[in-house]
């Protein structure tokens, strides 16, 4: 049995919340009357939280509704990108607009069968406030409700097994949360390193690129040369400047005023030590 819009949304968000990404369904991620997507998510990142905004559909009817009117549009506010979501084969990657994506379930698994066009995108405080105190209320008492059930657990073992049963149970259910952390941790200090380094890169083409393209326009090369062909092309020049006759006259001459000077006296003025403040 096809699942209901609400059922849909709610699976979407469990399988995609996890060690490095939270979500939310249904949050308002603005002032009265703005945008509502059914799931919206964002990485546990600092340096690149990529926020994704999902539009759930059980019917194609809604969907043609929602692209007629551009609604997904008004999401790019919020979201570096946004997807499109729907059991079995609803929807195909032909109806999707150009720069959406499209995610679908099947055998209770979801799958990704076009990716969005992401772009860069800073969220508003407005949509983090938001998000901070709806994501309490929802996701608190189902952070609670998992705690409870593992204390239960304890107390049933204890009755069962015994303490010294039960604190080995304790103390297990402590180190593996603690190797979730861990994880978590690791995760997230390498993406945040990845992105890093892919910033970092993407700078100092920027800063390159247009160097380069000088030094192909002075050497009368193309611009698509590569690094080598520029380094082989430097490397002759040089070569040709110091086997050339005037290199050989200019360091004669050099030498020869330099001696003339030092016989009237005159001595290259030396620099001055710099005094410790």
């Amino acid at each position: 049995m096809p699942l209901s819009h609400d059922d849909l949304a709610r699976n979407l968000a469990d399988s995609l919340r996890g060690e490095l990404r939270m979500t939310w369904c249904d949050v308002q991620l603005g002032p009265s009357g703005s945008v509502r997507p059914d799931v919206y998510t964002i990485r546990k990142s600092y340096m690149n939280p990529c926020p994704t905004a999902y539009e759930c559909k059980v019917s194609i009817s809604d969907f043609r509704s929602d692209v007629t009117s551009g609604k997904w549009q008004s999401y790019l506010k919020y979201a570096s990108g946004v997807y499109f979501a729907c059991e079995g084969d609803l929807l195909k990657k032909s109806d999707i607009p150009a720069h959406c994506g499209l995610t679908v379930l099947r055998n209770d698994r979801w799958r990704a069968a076009k990716k969005a066009t992401l772009s860069p995108v800073i969220i508003p405080e407005e949509a983090l406030l938001k998000m901070l105190i709806d994501g309490v209320e929802r996701e608190g008492p189902r952070l609670r409700a998992k705690g409870w059930s593992d204390s239960l657990q304890i107390n049933n073992t204890r009755v069962k097994f015994g303490e010294l049963v039960a604190r080995t149970v304790r103390d297990r259910l402590a180190v593996e949360q603690e190797i979730v952390s861990a994880r978590y941790m690791a995760k997230r200090i390498e993406e945040d390193a990845r992105f890093r380094a892919e910033q970092i890169g993407t700078e100092a083409r920027d800063l390159v690129a247009p160097l380069r393209a000088e030094l192909c326009e002075i050497l009368g090369l193309p611009q698509t040369t590569d690094r080598w062909k520029l380094a082989s092309e430097v490397k002759r020049i040089r070569k040709d400047i110091a086997e050339h006759p005037a290199h050989a006259a200019l360091k004669t001459l050099t030498s020869v005023l330099k001696r003339s000077l030092e016989q009237f006296g005159y001595k290259e003025p030396q620099e001055e030590p710099e005094e410790d403040a």
